[in-house]
């Protein structure tokens, strides 16, 4: 399952969020000028041009679930984002406590 992969973090930033959650794939690993990618689609010819011009790699492709990969992009790519969001929303909140206690 696409879960016990670990990603190497060499390939982790090669893509934005949106276009692993768009294309539903993940970058697993690379080694020379092959990149691994784990994909719960359909990378037509295009698609796959595209990845391969932005990784400077000629992309191998294997088959995950679809559930596995989105779980898997939530977790390594939006997780960090969202905490950062919170820990913002709890300094707004801290700082608007103090001027409401005056401090």
């Amino acid at each position: 399952p696409v879960n016990r992969y670990r990603i190497n973090d060499e390939v982790k930033n090669i893509f934005p969020p949106r276009l692993l959650k768009q294309y539903q794939f993940l970058p697993v690993d690379r080694i020379g000028r092959v990149m691994s990618v784990v994909a719960g689609s359909l990378l037509t010819p295009d698609i796959l041009s595209e990845l391969e011009q932005m990784a400077g790699a000629r992309i191998l492709v294997y088959v995950g679930k679809q559930s596995d990969i989105n779980s898997l992009i939530d977790a390594e790519y939006t997780a960090p984002e969202r905490e950062a969001a919170v820990e913002e929303d709890e300094e707004s909140l801290s700082s608007l406590g103090n001027m409401l206690l005056g401090e």
